[in-house]
């Protein structure tokens, strides 16, 4: 099975779970562990998941500028010094809701392509529940 189908087919299964399901999808390359995860429900869109820890700085900015071309602006948090304190720092996510398995898988693919620098390369999908 080719990435686009492997990729759709497991979005489109996340979409029929029930919400208790806690249902995911991982998208990953294999040699290297670069990955990018889903998550989503019967009643809840799409989850795009880039975790920015695992990006080396290249790769994130890289993913600002991704993510800003679609016309997507990465939100901000503020990172506070203790539960109670004061912001110390930002911090950006790359977490975004998608409306369509469509957009989501063509995404997903580009990351690999213009973030990870891995295109063409050959993904493995994980679909898992957290239930």
């Amino acid at each position: 099975m080719d990435n686009t189908t492997a990729i759709k087919t497991a979005l489109e299964s996340l979409l029929v779970q029930a919400d208790e399901a806690r249902a995911f999808a991982i998208i990953e390359h294999s040699d290297s562990g670069k990955f990018v995860q889903f998550a989503g429900s019967l009643s809840s869109p799409l989850l795009l998941d880039l975790p920015w820890q695992t990006l080396s700085e290249a790769e994130f900015y890289r993913a600002v500028v991704f993510f800003r071309r679609l016309g997507i602006a990465p939100p901000e948090y503020e990172l506070f010094d203790g539960p109670l304190g004061k912001p110390v720092a930002k911090q950006v996510t790359f977490q975004f809701q998608l409306r369509s398995v469509e957009v989501a898988t063509e995404i997903a693919i580009a990351i690999f392509a213009e973030i990870y620098l891995l295109a063409d390369c050959q993904l493995l999908v994980h679909v898992g529940s957290g239930a």
